[in-house]
């Protein structure tokens, strides 16, 4: 079929489906695009999808490369591995630890808090009872 030729094909976007006279409807003045055209597109199509998978490759190494740790995560994961080396259940003794330290924290936490305030609010106090005594005397 030539460039130049009426498009009554089925393997035309435009023409799938149809029916293949040009009275039923169909554009007179489209073409379908020549051999060459379509070879061109295909190697553009497949040049795409080369690049496309090559980044996602090179994106998926990306993420699976290891990540450095600080030195103070890499002492306790040495020492929760060796802990758990040593004992059979030592994962099950590391995740209740640190479940009643959680604990303690959240239960420590409000007290202190509650202390820390509690000294400005009284000294605040003391200034202001000391301030009237002043302001009387006066």
């Amino acid at each position: 079929m030539d460039a130049r030729t009426v498009c009554h094909s089925l393997s035309c976007i435009h023409c799938r489906g149809k029916s293949r006279l040009a009275s039923d409807g169909l554009n007179p003045s489209h073409q379908c695009p020549s051999k060459e055209k379509l070879a061109e597109m295909r190697a553009k199509l497949l040049d795409a999808s080369q690049r496309a998978l090559h980044a996602s490759l090179q994106a998926g190494e990306t993420l699976k490369m290891p990540r450095r740790r600080p030195a103070s995560s890499l002492c306790v994961v040495l020492t929760a591995s060796l802990f758990q080396e040593k004992y059979a259940d030592g994962d099950l003794w590391i995740f209740f630890g640190f479940s009643i330290l959680l604990s303690f924290r959240l239960f420590h936490r409000p007290f202190s808090v509650c202390r820390d305030c509690q000294a400005p609010a009284e000294g605040h106090s003391w200034l202001f009872k000391n301030y009237i005594e002043v302001k009387n005397a006066l």
